[in-house]
């Protein structure tokens, strides 16, 4: 549905470069709104609108002056709780990341604007090395030998002989562009791969039916119970949503396979890290590699720090670039200005992305 655009003097009607009297138009304000410093993000959405949209003028901070009554857009980056519902006429909320569960999680978010989440290849492909790098090293045993080399010790294949990617299976969590990318990648290394979703999904037909590529798309419950006894390592990709919050604790890793490895780039909340450290203890999980964490930074005291087969990585898988990310942000509030209702990230809020 297309909304009138207001303008900063009040009025409606469509942006333009000049009024019909030849004074330059007012400009619509978009507000940005980021619970800490985000310097690299506002230069470049200012110098993104500069270029492709100079209709549009940035706010922030948010002067106390300002009439929020006038803004309909507004660009998300983490947001502080509660100061979405100050502007009373969003029509659009542009997340800055690829994850929503932050303005998800804030119940004055109105649910009138159209929210939409970042989808930006450069992340997909960021995210994807961060996959291919931890799959790689624990498919290697890179972490037995690093433990070896502490110790001094040379030893060929701790683990036995080496595994061909062909006989090892990979799960990945999560159907989305960033976890398609990823099922791609590892299949293109010849990787078994199941990729797993609540509703069911495709990737290329081409790609499930070629010779030589063993890619299998699960979904439900039925699915789930697939993937995990099918799996040896095991990738999450998962959004926060209220059917993602703590999926993963003692019940389902112990489901997994004895000596299986967990890695997760989705979201901490999705892991029970006390039960998670209790299986590693076990040794039944032979390895986790988290990028995220239940509170971040990770407090002092968590033992994941210091568990020797647990690696440690400050949420840094897949980094937005700025710049380019900037430039999707912009054309996603252009083309919503402009009437266009099929915006690319488009987030179904029951669902939660």
């Amino acid at each position: 549905t297309h909304h009138p655009v207001t303008l900063m003097n009040g009025s409606t009607g469509h942006a333009s470069n000049s009024s019909r009297n030849g004074a330059p138009a007012a400009k619509i304000p978009v507000v940005l709104l980021a619970s800490h410093a985000q310097g690299p993000w506002i230069d470049n959405v200012r110098e993104a609108m500069a270029e492709a949209a100079p209709e549009l003028e940035l706010i922030h901070p948010v002067p106390a002056d300002l009439d929020r009554s006038s803004v309909t857009v507004a660009i998300a980056g983490t947001p502080p709780r509660g100061s979405l519902a100050k502007f009373p006429n969003l029509t659009l909320i542009a997340n800055m990341w690829a994850g929503v569960d932050a303005v998800l999680a804030d119940p004055s978010v109105p649910r009138a604007p159209a929210l939409v989440r970042l989808v930006d290849p450069r992340l997909a492909a960021s995210m994807v090395e961060t996959a291919l790098m931890h799959v790689l090293n624990v498919h290697r045993d890179f972490f037995s030998y690093a433990a070896l080399q502490r110790r001094g010790v040379w030893q060929k294949y701790p683990n036995g002989q080496p595994v061909a990617a062909a006989d090892r299976c990979v799960v990945v969590f999560g159907a989305g562009e960033l976890g398609v990318a990823c099922i791609r990648a590892l299949a293109g290394l010849g990787f078994r791969v199941r990729g797993w979703s609540r509703s069911p999904k495709t990737v290329d037909p081409e790609l499930t039916g070629a010779d030589g590529v063993d890619v299998q798309m699960l979904a439900g419950a039925a699915g789930f119970d697939e993937a995990l006894r099918e799996g040896h390592i095991f990738v999450n990709l998962l959004p926060l949503t209220p059917e993602t919050e703590t999926l993963f604790a003692r019940d389902v890793f112990l489901r997994m396979p004895r000596g299986a490895s967990f890695i997760n780039l989705g979201r901490g909340r999705s892991v029970n890290e006390d039960d998670l450290l209790q299986v590693l203890d076990e040794e039944h999980i032979a390895y986790a590699i988290l990028d995220v964490f239940r509170v971040e930074p990770l407090p002092e005291e968590s033992r994941l720090w210091s568990h020797p087969r647990c690696i440690v990585m400050p949420h840094v898988a897949a980094t937005p670039n700025p710049k380019s990310a900037s430039r999707i942000v912009v054309q996603t509030i252009k083309k919503h200005l402009a009437g266009e209702s099929d915006l690319v990230g488009l987030v179904d809020r029951d669902r939660g992305y």
